[in-house]
């Protein structure tokens, strides 16, 4: 019925407090990214992702335009 979406297709953004993106990734790549900061460097990642949190930060998982699913009528 659908296309399936591949999971590459997916991205990543993480935004300010204002709403405006700061980073955009793949899904894939920024999950291998955040995979290896916790195995490599769990402290240093646990006190970046607290100082996201108090600044308001938002992670955000787009998915590609032309594979949205139409809304229930």
């Amino acid at each position: 019925m659908f296309p399936s979406v591949d999971r590459d297709e997916r991205t990543l953004t993480v935004r300010t407090a204002a709403g405006r993106p700061l980073v955009s990734v793949k899904l894939s790549h920024g999950a291998a990214l955040g995979a290896a900061a916790v195995l490599l460097a769990p402290r240093a990642t646990a006190v970046v992702a607290l100082a996201g949190m108090l600044r308001g930060m938002r992670l955000t998982i787009e998915e590609p335009v032309a594979f949205a699913r139409p809304e229930a009528a």
